[in-house]
Parts: structure tokens; sequence; C-alpha cells
């Protein structure tokens, strides 16, 4: 008498053979092709892969299973054992198509892989005959791949390679020959640090900073062109204010017309190298002009289970996002914020690791060194690595980033900003430590792009408004050829043609709006004014006097939807209005008003997934509604 077949049994027997297969492809297969996974992840994405995909493949087969059949079907235990070698089939193909695929050099290894395996159908029907195996061990291996699975999603320690990049200068020579008395110049930019964040009497500890203020150029604080990164970058390598780079916020690369300070340098004989560490400053947005080596690795978290997810069946039958979400609730004890929060706690280590190999290779070259190392640390998520987390929010109640809506928040975000800035200044120590060994003459310039705000005005964060804590930024010049001094009144658009004055490289000062600090008077640079915009506001500055507006068209001066004029000197803080301000001032805004109203600033261009994924993960979703 024929035995009636156990769904259950045929489901586990199916379920077994993928169990082997999943193991197989996770504990050999994978990092035999270089997944750049570890063993956890390895086995979790494996396994999961080909149990969801058994558990989907058993509810497509069920509804055929119930149609009347003309010809005697086989028994239970020969049904079970054709799901059993189906399973070790459907599991096979993955390795199948990694194994074709990356020994080929070829692409798209799905369809590959389903077509290179389904020839072992026939062999596998030829086994199930041979080797029946028992309902009880496929269930014990149904249960261990479910088992191993969770274990080692939630027992086994994540793993990140954090490791320093080793950048490699080109051996190439440079393009010209600079002068025999050239210096090496290293320009650091720290992304969101504000100016008062460094200057006495903040309640920090910046012993680094202190020093090169103390012994250097330096300014209270310089105005930024934009309340952005990119706006604020362009005008630092540009020497141009916002009036002219018309960079007006993170979709719009840099023009292939803006002149660059890498392109100065790099013309003139300088080996040029640039280490990124925010993503909107990575090649696609235009940075990577006139570098003889730009590394933009540090830019942007890059989680390898993506990589390695898309070898494995759950790669190949979820999308993007839905393996985002089964990572994020399921199959890990940590989701992708907290491995990406670990991953950017480092970021100032690989770039101080990145700056400190740059340098040890310059120092065995004859030519000069342009270094553009960008920290991103003082950047949110404000957490920094050990031994300085904790520091200032020690007996504070800590509170999720974003929170912003109490003043227990303002306060813990503010100390952990703090953290982050001392930090930064003992990653600056190490370099200044190298350039000092090297004894080599050196001019170390230190900026940022913009500030930040933690609760003026009602306002966290940046990418908004134009008032002055986004807009100040630290300046400081440091080494040879710099004499110890203060400054007032600067703009960051000064700092290109600083800098190609201390190099002694040529260039046309008409083709620039910032001033050489060093040769330029107190009554040249106090007499300018100075512009701060975005898409949606702009800021006119002629000390003490500044006007504020915000209009709907960025390209109409008729939109001009509000407007305010502050009496800096009396309203630093920018509480409130200021009386009528002279009339020279007022003629100043209509002048520009006009202007504005009549040259149609740069579109941004169309942004991809990745691009506004990057952008959203870094706090500027607002900006991205704007665009849509």
């Amino acid at each position: 008498m024929t035995r009636t077949p156990s769904v259950r049994q045929e489901f586990l027997a199916l379920q077994a053979g993928l169990v082997l297969t999943g193991l197989l492809h996770g504990l050999l297969v994978l990092p035999a092709f270089g997944a750049a996974s570890g063993l956890r992840d390895r086995l979790v994405l494996s396994l999961a892969g080909n149990l969801l995909l058994g558990l989907v493949l058993f509810l497509l087969w069920l509804p055929l299973r119930r149609l009347p059949r003309r010809r005697a079907q086989p028994d239970g235990a020969a049904r079970a054992a054709r799901c059993f070698w189906a399973g070790l089939v459907f599991g096979l193909m993955p390795a199948v198509g990694v194994g074709v695929v990356d020994g080929l050099a070829l692409h798209r290894n799905t369809t590959l892989g389903i077509w290179l395996a389904a020839p072992l159908f026939l062999l596998g029907r030829s086994f199930a005959r041979r080797w029946r195996p028992t309902p009880r061990l496929t269930g014990a291996l149904s249960l261990l791949g479910l088992l191993a699975a969770a274990a080692a999603g939630y027992l086994m320690p994540a793993r990140l390679d954090l490791s320093p990049a080793s950048p490699v200068l080109p051996t190439a020579p440079p393009p010209a020959s600079a002068p025999a008395a050239a210096v090496d110049v290293v320009l650091i930019s720290i992304d969101t640090l504000r100016a008062d964040a460094v200057l006495a009497g903040s309640g920090i500890e910046t012993p680094t900073l202190d020093r090169l203020r103390a012994e250097g150029l330096a300014a209270a604080f310089a105005r930024s062109s934009g309340n952005q990164t990119l706006p604020g970058h362009a005008g630092m390598l540009s020497g141009l204010g916002a009036g002219r780079h018309r960079v007006l916020d993170n979709t719009v690369p840099f023009p292939a017309e803006l002149p660059l300070l890498s392109e100065y340098f790099q013309g003139a004989g300088w080996r040029t190298a640039a280490y990124m560490s925010n993503y909107v400053l990575n090649r696609r947005f235009g940075t990577d002009r006139g570098w003889d080596l730009f590394d933009d690795s540090n830019s942007h978290f890059r989680d390898p289970r993506l990589a390695t997810v898309g070898r494995t069946w759950l790669g190949w039958i979820t999308s993007k996002e839905q393996f985002r979400w089964l990572a994020e609730h399921i199959l890990f004890r940590e989701g992708d914020r907290s491995r990406q929060l670990e991953w950017s706690t480092t970021q100032g280590i690989r770039t101080t690791a990145a700056g400190l190999a740059l340098l040890d290779q310059a120092y065995r070259d004859e030519p000069p060194l342009f270094l553009f190392l960008h920290y991103m640390d003082a950047h949110r998520p404000y957490r920094a690595p050990a031994p300085w987390r904790g520091r200032h929010t020690a007996g504070l109640t800590p509170v999720e980033d974003g929170d912003e809506d109490s003043a227990l928040a303002r306060l813990h975000q503010h100390a952990s900003y703090f953290e982050e800035v001392e930090f930064l200044d003992a990653c600056l120590g190490r370099i200044l430590a190298k350039i000092e060994a090297g004894g080599r003459p050196t001019v170390i310039v230190v900026t940022s792009d913009h500030g930040e705000f933690f609760g003026e005005h009602g306002l966290y964060g940046h990418g908004q408004h134009v008032f002055e804590p986004v807009v100040r930024v630290p300046l400081l010049f440091w080494g040879a050829g710099v004499a110890s001094a203060e400054l007032d009144e600067v703009h960051l658009a000064d700092l290109a043609p600083t800098l190609l004055g201390l190099a002694g490289i040529p260039f046309d000062p008409a083709t620039m709006d910032g001033l050489d600090l060093l040769t330029s008077g107190p009554a040249e640079r106090d007499g300018r004014f100075h512009l701060s915009r975005d898409r949606h506001w702009a800021a006119i500055t002629l000390p003490p006097w500044k006007w504020m507006g915000r209009w709907d068209d960025e390209n109409s001066a008729a939109g001009l939807r509000s407007e305010q004029f502050f009496q800096l000197e009396e309203d630093l803080a920018e509480a409130g209005a200021a009386k009528q301000p002279p009339e020279d001032f007022l003629r100043l805004v209509a002048a520009w008003l006009r202007e504005a109203a009549q040259e149609r600033l740069l579109e941004s261009g169309h942004l991809n997934r990745q691009d506004r994924d990057a952008l959203v993960g870094l706090g500027y979703a607002d900006l991205l509604e704007d665009q849509d």
C-alpha cells in the first residue's frame, strides 16, 4: 500500500537541501571569490536567502501538488527525496553563478547561474532514486539552517572593516618644475566647524589649534559663501564668492569652468593629493580636477553586505530596499544605522592615517606636495571615538540624533559636538608632528566650509538660513613665510589667493574675489561686501550692516518674500531687526537684487538614487524636496 506523501516531510526535505548548499556557499564559495563580508554575514546572507527561497518554492508548488495526475505517483519517501535533491540544485545556482561569472569576469550572474545549474536537476533525479534522506535527517538539517542563521546574526560578533586606507601618490613626474624654494602646502578642511568652537572661552581643549592660531596668521572668523558643503568648498577652492561660483547647494556640481586651487598647484609643478570624507565632495560632483591622487573612498559608507548579498538567493529575490529592511529588523542584531555609526565614528582616524601616509611618501620624493585633507567628524552624527566620547556628555541624558525639541537635546548634541572637535584637534596634532619631523618648509591652513546651528533662532544643523552661526568658519595659516598676526573681517574666498601668494604661484587677481591676506591692507579688506546664499536665502554683509532676504523664486528679485537688516556690532545674535541702515548700504543691496534678477543662476542637475539617498543620510531631505 502506497503511503500518502507528507507535505511537512517534503517541505523539510527541500529546506534541508537548501541548507546544505547554503552552508557550502557561505563557508567556501563566497570567500573563495573575494566576498568582502566576514563569516557571520556570509552565513546569514546565504542561509537566509536559501531558506526564503525554499518557502517561496514550496508555496508555488503546493497548488501544483494537488492537481490530479494520470500516472501513479511515487511514495512519500521518494517525493521527499526529490524535494531534497531539488533543494540541493536550487541552492547550487548562486555558487555556480558566482564561480563562472567571477572566473570569466562577466556580469549579471543571476540568469547564468540558473541556466548553468539547471542540468543538475537530471542528475538530482538519478541520485534521488539511490539515496533517500530520512525525515529525521531533513528535519534536523532544516532546524540547523534556521538556528545557524539566527545564531550568526544575533550571537556572532559583527566585524566591519574599519582599517585605514593606504593611498599611493603617482610616480610620474609633474608636468612642470616647481620653484627651487617651493613649500609643501597642507590644506585641512573640517566639515561643519563653527568659528566660535575653537576660540578662547569655548570651554573645550584644542591645544593644536591654539598653537597654530598663536603662531600663525588667524582671524576670529571668515565668512563662507554658503550654508552647505559644496558651496563652501567652491568658494574655498576657487577664490570666488557666491555670486561668481554659482554653486548654491549640494545638488550643484562644480562647474567645469570653475578654476580650482588644485589646478594652479598641479600646473606649477606640485604633486597634488586629496583625501575626501564627505559624499558630496566625491568625484561625481566635479571636485576631482587638478589632483594627481583623488581618494574619495572615505566619503560614503559602503556596506560590504550589499555586494555579498548580490551573490546569494537573498539578493536575487529581494530588492535593495527589501534587503535593508530584512537586515535592519530580522537578520542581524544590529541594523544599518549602527554599522554606519561605527564606520562614521572612525572616519577621522582613516583621514589622519591617509594624511600621514601621503606625507611619508612625499618626503621620499623631490617635488613639493599640495595635500588637501577633508575631515567629516564634526558633522552629524556627533559621535567621537574613545577616549574623547563622554568627556562632555558624561552625566547628560543621551538623546537620539534628530530629537531637537528640548533644551536637553540641544545640550547633549552641543556637548557631543565639542567631543568631536577635541578629537579632531588630536588628529591635527598628529599631522603637525609629522610635518615638523619631516623638516620640509610647509604651510598649513585650517578652515571649514560652514558652521552649525545649536538652537539659535530655533534652528539645528545647517543647510538652512544664513545667520552668522552657519556662515562663520575658522581660518588660520601657519608655517613657512607666515608671520604671527590677527586679522579682522576676512572671507573664505581669501584662502585661495593667499595660498597662491605664499607658494609663489602667479595668478590674475581679477579672476578671484578673494584677496591675498599677506599683501592686502585693512582698508582694502574692510571695505568690501560679502554674499552668502542658497536657493531661498541670501545675506549681504558690509560691516557692521547685514541684510538678509528670502524669496520663492531664486531667479527673481520680484519674488522677494521678506527682508531684515541687522547691525552686527549692536546685535551679534541677530535677535531683532535694526533701524534704517545707511543709504549706501541700501543701494548696494538694491544693486545686487537687480543683478540677481537679470542673471539666471545655474540649475541643479538630476541626481540619481544613490546621490539622493546619500544626501538624505547627511540630513538634506528638505533640500531634495525643493528639487522635486
